[in-house]
């Protein structure tokens, strides 16, 4: 079921992630602020993968003192801490040849394509910023719940 469950949420992050980036290009390139970002996304999403590492250590460490305690196995949890870092890191990739193409794709004159990749781009950009901010989030109520279990 669990499976089920990250299938519909994924679902949903890329539903979500294709409506805001057609809805960015509505307005045409010059007022298209997704696809005008395209220059420092890429440093965000280092930025951010760099607090998840910071975020996932703590965790980590937090749940080893708890484990001690409680003899419980820490390693699901560190490999989906790898797993989720391999796939943010996947992501950025992504991106990056996302908008390397850009370049040969504005040789092109057919707007309509042009109009679909730039939908494309802005639903690749919103889909990288919310599963990171997602991760990031759980990871940090993670954190919290086990600073206040091993605080009790």
């Amino acid at each position: 079921m669990e499976k089920v469950n990250a299938l519909f949420r994924y679902v949903g992050y890329v539903a979500i992630s294709i409506f805001l980036g057609w809805v960015s290009a509505l307005g045409g390139i010059e007022s298209d602020f997704l696809f005008n970002l395209k220059n420092s996304v890429i440093p965000v999403l280092l930025t951010l993968l760099v607090l998840f590492s910071t975020i996932s250590n703590l965790l980590i460490k937090e749940v080893s003192l708890y484990s001690k305690e409680r003899n419980v196995d820490v390693s699901p949890l560190v490999n989906s801490f790898k797993r989720n870092t391999i796939i943010e890191i996947v992501i950025i990739c992504a991106l990056f040849c996302i908008y390397i193409s850009t370049g040969f794709l504005s040789r092109i004159s057919c707007e309509y394509i042009k109009y679909c990749y730039r939908v494309f781009s802005n639903s690749a950009t919103v889909f990288a910023f919310m599963y990171f901010l997602i991760v990031i989030y759980d990871s940090q109520c993670a954190l919290y719940t086990m600073l206040k279990e091993n605080n009790k």
